[in-house]
């Protein structure tokens, strides 16, 4: 059964009689001790695995022992697909967890490391992260699309920003100051393929802000740069955003939600305090709430 293959398992009860098939072929019948012709139970599914808490366990402790001591693994990973029982289908909701949902996501058969963006809503990396004078921002990203963003840096007096975005091809890093100092970083794609940061392959950025100079790494190629005449200092203490944001400001007003994956994303914020660099690092992708922790192929 653990050959990265579907199955069918199509079990029935019919009065006191039970039998269960495997990909049509009947696997097992048995006719259990007693009278009863049907199962009493609450009504309630679990899916796998069962419920750690005390309470469902003093109220089921029987059962539970029992079934332990003969499948001590009680946790399933893998894939279900629709399940039906007595002819009603049992939904999930995925990628949310809560007392009725944990840790289940959309599976896929063809996926690799990485995180999906769909684009369907806000995504909060850090409610407020500042990144000040000196940072560096480095990602790996496949596009299903040619314009999106990809990161917004945000701050709550709606006057400094950071973006990181794709624009009909090309990769566009912006800063804003106090609403006045503005800079723009442009990488322009190969002439010889418009698309290619859209071409589904995976992509490497990496962006370094010093106190001189904004500098935009894109893969193998040299680096784009705009050198500053007056030192930015980006007071963005409000949230992170990636792939979409709700509200943006006049300047990337027209930049739509990134469909696509990334990964390896890493923010790093440098503080220099009294002669003594103080780092400080923005959370991992993964501890998102709502992000697919998966990337498909297709």
């Amino acid at each position: 059964m653990n050959d990265d293959q579907w199955h069918d398992i199509d079990i029935k009860r019919i009065g006191n009689n039970a039998t269960i098939s495997i990909d049509s072929h009947s696997a097992g019948f048995i006719i259990p001790p007693g009278t009863k012709s049907d199962l009493q139970t609450d009504g309630i599914y679990y899916f796998g695995n069962l419920p750690s808490d005390e309470e469902f366990h003093a109220q089921r402790r029987k059962q539970i022992h029992h079934f332990k001591t003969r499948h001590h693994h009680l946790q399933f990973q893998g894939c279900l697909s629709p399940i039906t029982i007595n002819n009603q289908l049992i939904t999930f909701e995925t990628n949310v967890n809560n007392q009725f949902n944990h840790n289940i996501r959309t599976c896929y058969e063809h996926e690799e490391s990485g995180v999906f963006i769909n684009g369907q809503k806000e995504l909060m990396l850090e409610n407020s992260f500042v990144l000040g004078q000196q940072f560096n921002i480095s990602f790996h990203f496949k596009s299903r699309v040619p314009s999106g963003l990809l990161l917004a840096a945000t701050s709550t007096s709606n006057d400094n920003y950071l973006f990181i975005y794709l624009d009909k091809g090309n990769l566009v890093v912006t800063l804003l100051q106090n609403n006045l100092d503005e800079v723009h970083v442009v990488h322009w794609p190969n002439d010889a393929n418009e698309n290619e940061m859209c071409d589904g392959q995976w992509h490497t950025v990496e962006i370094e802000k010093d106190r001189t100079f904004v500098r935009l790494h894109v893969d193998k190629y040299e680096p784009d740069e705009e050198i500053l005449a007056n030192d930015i200092q980006l007071y963005t203490d409000g949230p992170l955003f990636i792939g979409r944001m709700d509200n943006l400001p006049a300047i990337v007003d027209d930049v739509p939600v990134y469909v696509g994956c990334l990964t390896n994303m890493k923010i790093i914020a440098i503080d220099d305090d009294n002669d003594e660099d103080i780092v400080r690092h923005a959370k991992a992708l993964h501890t998102v709430d709502g992000i697919e922790y998966s990337c498909p192929t297709h």
